[in-house]
C-alpha cells in the first residue's frame, strides 16, 4: 500500500511539472516541440546518406516522423502518432531497397504490436499479420525521438532492451549518460550531453548521441559504431 501511494504521489508531482514517466525515464513534455532537424550521414569524410526528424505538436497530439536514406541502398520512413501520455501509438513504416518494398501499418501499446505488413518483391505483393507481445522492451524509434526530452542525469546508467519496428528484433543495450561535451557540426557549435547506448550482445546497433543542453533541445550528432558512421546536424 505504501508503495502504491508513493507512486501516485510521484505521478501527481510529474503531472504538475508537465512531465510524464515513460518506461522509467522522466520526459519533460515542454521539450517536445514542433521542429524539423536535417542531418548528413558521413563515412570516411564522405556523405553517404541523410536523416531527418520532424515533430508536430497540436496541444496533446504528437506526430513524429523519421526519414532515413542511405544513398542508392535504403529509403525508410516511420511516422508515429501518439499523445502526451506516450502510451499508445499508431505507426506507419515504409522501407524500400533495390529488391524489396515493405509497408507496415500497426498499433503499439507499450507491450504488443497489432497490424499488418505488405512485402513486395518482383512486382508480387504478400500481406502478413502482425500480432506479437513483448515484455520489458522500449522501441528504438521512440527512444531516439524522445531522447531530447528525457531528463539526463550525468552518470546515470541502466540496462534496457530495445525493439526495432523495422526488423521486429529485440536486443539488450546499456543506456549511459556519459557527461557534457562541446560538439561542432555544420549547424554550429553546441554544448551537449553525451549519451552512450552500446549493445551488449551480437545483435543490434551501438550508438552515441549528443543532445544539446540549451533549448530547443535536439540531437546534434550521432555515431553508429558498427558502421563507423557519423550523423551531423545540418539545420
Amino acid at each position: 500500500m505504501k508503495k502504491i501511494i508513493l507512486l501516485m504521489l510521484i505521478n501527481i508531482s510529474l503531472i504538475a511539472q508537465n512531465k510524464v514517466d515513460w518506461n522509467g525515464f522522466t520526459i519533460n513534455l515542454d521539450d517536445i516541440h514542433a521542429r524539423k532537424d536535417t542531418f548528413n550521414m558521413i563515412i570516411d569524410n564522405e556523405k553517404v546518406g541523410s536523416w531527418s526528424w520532424t515533430v508536430k505538436r497540436d496541444k496533446d497530439k504528437i506526430t513524429l516522423k523519421d526519414i532515413s536514406i542511405l544513398d542508392g541502398q535504403i529509403w525508410e520512413e516511420i511516422i508515429a502518432k501518439t499523445d502526451t501520455k506516450l502510451k499508445d501509438y499508431d505507426v506507419i513504416l515504409n522501407l524500400e531497397t533495390s529488391r524489396v518494398k515493405l509497408e507496415n501499418d500497426f498499433t503499439w501499446n507499450g507491450s504488443s504490436i497489432k497490424g499488418s505488413v505488405t512485402r513486395t518483391m518482383n512486382e508480387e505483393s504478400q500481406t502478413f499479420p502482425l500480432d506479437s507481445t513483448y515484455q520489458d522492451v522500449i522501441p528504438r524509434f521512440m527512444l531516439i525521438a524522445l531522447l531530447p526530452s528525457i531528463e539526463l542525469q550525468s552518470g546515470a546508467t541502466r540496462e534496457i532492451n530495445l525493439y526495432a519496428f523495422t526488423s521486429h528484433q529485440v536486443w539488450p543495450v546499456v543506456f549511459k549518460v556519459a557527461g557534457n561535451e562541446t560538439v561542432t557540426v555544420p549547424a554550429g557549435t553546441f554544448e551537449t550531453t553525451r549519451v552512450e547506448i552500446p549493445k551488449t550482445g551480437e545483435r543490434g546497433v551501438s550508438n552515441i548521441f549528443y543532445v544539446s543542453n540549451d533549448a530547443p533541445k535536439r540531437i546534434v550528432k550521432a555515431d553508429v559504431l558498427e558502421q563507423n558512421m557519423t550523423i551531423e546536424l545540418v539545420e
